[in-house]
C-alpha cells in the first residue's frame, strides 16, 4: 500500500503503478485502474473532448528519434505497460506503445512501423472491434474516404477479421488496412510496436529506452535494417554474429585492469581486437564506434583508474547489451569522472551515423545550397571540394540578370519568392543553446532538403534552427 493510500488519498496513476512494479502484481484489473486515474489532456486532432492518446517509449519524427515527453512524465505508468506486455507476451518486441482512450481510430495504415503490432483492451465497453484487413476475411469494410499514403480509394469494399481485443492479445499486421467499429463505454487500448527507424536512436536514447523499462534487443537481426537491400538469412545471422562477438570482444576489454603494470599492454592488445571487429560491422555501427574508440584510446593512462571505460558504455549499449547491466557501471563511473566529453562524443556519433543513411540516397546529381551555390559531389583525388556559384546564361543577360546572379536569385526574379527561408535573428544567448553545424553537414544530412523549405538541397538555416542547430560558415 502506498503512502498516499495509508495517508486516506486518492492515490494517483503513478503511486499505483509504483506500487504495483514493486509487488509484481500486474493484471489486467490493474492497467485499467492505472490507465483511469491517468491525468490525460485531449488531444487536439481528435473530435470529440473524451477521445485522447500519447505514445509512450520511442517515437520518429522525420530522422529525429526519441524519447516521448509523456514518457517522463509517466515514468512508473510507462514501466507497468512495457511489464504488462512482457509478461503476457514475452517473446513480441517493440519500442513503443501508443495509449487510446475513447479513440475509434479510422480506417488507415500504419506508416512508421515495423513488422506486427500488438493490441489488447482494457475497461467498461461494449462493441469496438477491431477491423483487420484479410482476403479470407468473414466481414466487409466499405472505406469512407481516401486513406492517405496508400491505395485504399473512396467506397472501396475491403474483406477482413472483426477482432474483439477486450481482455485479450491480438497481433495483426498494421501495414493492411485496419480501423475501429463503433463502441459504447469506456474503451481504452494499448498497441505496442517497433519504430521502423529505431535503428537511427543513439547511444543515449537507447539508454534511456532501457531505463523506462523496454527489453528491447537493438541487435535482433530478425528486424530488418534500415535503408538497406532485403537481406538472405545467412546475410543477417553473419550480421548478428559479428554483433554479438564484437559486444565480447567490448566486454573483455571493458574488463582490462589498467592499474596493474602490464595493464597498458593488455589494453592494447584488446583495443586492437575489438577494432578490427568494428570494421566489420554495418556502416552506420562502424562510425559510431571508431568515435567512442578514438576517445578511449585518448583518455587512456597506464596504471590509471579507469576513467576510459566511460566511452565503453555507449559502445555497450549500442550493441544490444542490456540497460540493467549497464547501468551500476554508469553510476559508478559518473561518480568518479566527468560524463560530459561521453556526451560530446554521442553527438558526434549521432551526426556520422546520420549522414551515413542520408548518404545512402544521396542523389549522385550536383547539389545546391539555400544560397544556390553548387557543390561538386565528384571529388577528384587531392582536389578540395569546389564551391562556385552558377554563372549566368544567355538568357540570364537576355533577361536583365548580373554576371554574377545565383541560382536562388535566379529563382527569385522568376517566381517572385527565393528558395529557402533566411534564418530568424537570435541573441547570443538563444545562439549558445543551438549545436553548431556547419553546410558540408547540412549537405549529408538532408541532400534533399524537406518540404517546409521546398526540398532545398541541405535543408535553409530556419530549418535547423527548428532542429536546434545553428549553421555556420
Amino acid at each position: 500500500m502506498g503512502r498516499r493510500a495509508r495517508a486516506g488519498l486518492k492515490a494517483s496513476a503513478e503511486d499505483l503503478a509504483r506500487d504495483a512494479l514493486q509487488s509484481n502484481s500486474i493484471s489486467e484489473h490493474l492497467v485499467q485502474e492505472v490507465v483511469s486515474l491517468m491525468q490525460i489532456p485531449p488531444g487536439k486532432r481528435f473530435k470529440t473532448t473524451s477521445a485522447k492518446g500519447m505514445v509512450l517509449g520511442l517515437y520518429v519524427w522525420g530522422d529525429k528519434v526519441d524519447i516521448s515527453t509523456a514518457t517522463r512524465k509517466f515514468p512508473f505508468c510507462t514501466k507497468l505497460f512495457a511489464r504488462y506486455a512482457q509478461q503476457e507476451r514475452p517473446a513480441f518486441p517493440f519500442t513503443s506503445v501508443q495509449l487510446n482512450i475513447n479513440l475509434r481510430s479510422p480506417p488507415h495504415v500504419d506508416g512508421g512501423n515495423l513488422g506486427s503490432s500488438l493490441i489488447t483492451g482494457v475497461g467498461d465497453y461494449a462493441g469496438g472491434e477491431v477491423f483487420v484487413e484479410n482476403a479470407g476475411g468473414n466481414s466487409k469494410f466499405r472505406v469512407p474516404h481516401d486513406v492517405r499514403g496508400s491505395h485504399y480509394k473512396k467506397d472501396m469494399v475491403v474483406q477482413g477479421f472483426d477482432v474483439q481485443v477486450k481482455g485479450r492479445w491480438f497481433e495483426f499486421d498494421g501495414n493492411k488496412l485496419h480501423a475501429t467499429r463503433p463502441f459504447t463505454g469506456d474503451r481504452c487500448t494499448l498497441v505496442f510496436f517497433t519504430c521502423s527507424k529505431y535503428e537511427l536512436a543513439s547511444p543515449s536514447v537507447r539508454m534511456a529506452l532501457g531505463k523506462a523499462g523496454f527489453s528491447f534487443l537493438w541487435s535482433n537481426p530478425l528486424l530488418k535494417q534500415i535503408n538497406t537491400l532485403p537481406m538472405t538469412q545467412q546475410a543477417t545471422d553473419n550480421v548478428a554474429k559479428t554483433i554479438a562477438h564484437t559486444l565480447e570482444t567490448t566486454w573483455d576489454l571493458f574488463n582490462v585492469d589498467s592499474s596493474n603494470v602490464g595493464g597498458a599492454k593488455e589494453f592494447e592488445k584488446k583495443f586492437s581486437v575489438l577494432k578490427r571487429k568494428a570494421k566489420a560491422l554495418p556502416e552506420d555501427f562502424a562510425v559510431q564506434l571508431k568515435v567512442f574508440l578514438k576517445q578511449t584510446h585518448k583518455h587512456f593512462e597506464p596504471q590509471s583508474p579507469g576513467g576510459w571505460r566511460r566511452f565503453l558504455l555507449p559502445v555497450l549499449v549500442l550493441l544490444g547489451e542490456d540497460q540493467r547491466k549497464v547501468g551500476p557501471y554508469q553510476k559508478n563511473l559518473a561518480k568518479t569522472f566527468a560524463m560530459m566529453p561521453v556526451r560530446k562524443a554521442q553527438k558526434e556519433a549521432e551526426m556520422l551515423a546520420a549522414s551515413c543513411v542520408s548518404g545512402a540516397t544521396r542523389s549522385r546529381k550536383s547539389l545546391q545550397d539555400w544560397t544556390g551555390r553548387e557543390v561538386d559531389e565528384k571529388k577528384k583525388p587531392g582536389a578540395k571540394r569546389s564551391m562556385m556559384t552558377n554563372s549566368t546564361s544567355t538568357k540570364g543577360k537576355k533577361s536583365g540578370l548580373s554576371k554574377g546572379t545565383t541560382a536562388a536569385e535566379k529563382l527569385a526574379k522568376r517566381t517572385g519568392k527565393r528558395r529557402g527561408r533566411p534564418p530568424t535573428k537570435l541573441t547570443k544567448k538563444q545562439l549558445q543553446k543551438l549545436t553548431p553545424i556547419t553546410r558540408k553537414q547540412c549537405l549529408r544530412r538532408q541532400p534533399e532538403g524537406c518540404s517546409r523549405c521546398r526540398s532545398v538541397p541541405g535543408c535553409c538555416p530556419s530549418c535547423w534552427q527548428r532542429r536546434g542547430y545553428h549553421v555556420t560558415d
